[in-house]
């Protein structure tokens, strides 16, 4: 069972409220399908996907989370040096929470240099300079590149 909380000023008739789960630390987290419209008679009806407790904010509100998130996705590292034969992972910073991604897709610019698997482990494979990109597709369809250069001893 879940936990819905609202401010009462923000559900009028009509309107569209946005939902989000809130995290055990207080992290506003992306839901899919998570918009609902705000009936005639004030009425909100919501079909949460798991228990929790989650929050319905105004379209404004909603803008200014996505960007936070949108934000938040940088490389824990822009720069690695290893080994051949070794290997390392491209890692996000710590403020991203990776709920919030439908998908993550990583490249490498030179496969002849080094491998990347789809979780994002880059395996060294002959000496040079790589630039690893992971593309982050959120669950609002919004997407983030970013980027990672890695040195082959």
């Amino acid at each position: 069972m879940g936990t819905i909380v609202a401010d009462a000023k923000d559900i009028k008739a009509g309107a569209t409220l946005y939902m989000y789960k809130v995290s055990k630390s207080g992290e506003m987290i992306m839901v899919k399908a998570n918009t609902c419209k705000v009936s005639d008679k004030g009425n909100v009806s919501v079909k949460l996907p798991e228990s929790g407790t989650y929050e319905l904010v105004t379209s404004k509100e909603a803008k200014v989370l996505d960007k936070q998130i949108l934000n938040s996705i940088k490389p824990k590292k822009e720069q690695a040096s290893i080994k051949k034969g070794k290997s390392t992972e491209m890692k996000f910073a710590d403020k991203f929470n990776e709920e919030n991604a439908k998908k993550i897709v990583y490249s490498v610019s030179n496969a002849a240099i080094a491998k990347i698997s789809k979780y994002g482990k880059i395996t060294a494979k002959k000496a040079g300079t790589v630039q690893v990109t992971a593309t982050i597709t959120l669950i609002n369809g919004k997407k983030k590149t970013v980027r990672m250069t890695v040195k082959v001893k």
